[in-house]
């Protein structure tokens, strides 16, 4: 399963702990799982993992191994990135970021590119 999620600026924090997640509890990723899970709500994209137990225990493993993965694989804008964003502020272009992370996800790595 490959993921934009954090994608273009930031290195990918979504589909790795989903691959590590699923695999662990003897599921396997597969295309079809991504599109069940990707811009669902919580307890939907948990139920789609087949992972055994309630949605909202799954919900809680997943969120737990993610905090290990971030401890291993922080969040970090990618090469690149900077200079791409500043050019796209030199013509006036806004930057709008979408999802369901909550803001702390993108700092400090993004907090330069908030201001302003």
């Amino acid at each position: 399963m490959r993921s934009t999620i954090d994608g273009v600026l930031l290195n990918d924090t979504f589909s790795p702990v989903i691959h590590r997640f699923v695999v662990s509890h003897g599921g396997v990723c597969t295309a079809e799982l991504g599109r069940a899970m990707l811009s669902q709500p919580r307890l939907g994209a948990a139920a789609a993992t087949g992972v055994p137990g309630s949605p909202e225990q799954v919900v809680e493993a997943y969120f737990l191994e993610r905090e290990r993965h971030l401890s291993e694989h922080p969040v970090r804008v990618l090469d690149g990135a900077d200079r791409l964003l500043e050019r796209l502020r030199g013509l006036g272009m806004p930057l709008v970021c979408y999802g369901g992370l909550e803001r702390p996800h993108f700092d400090p790595p993004g907090r330069a590119w908030l201001a302003g």
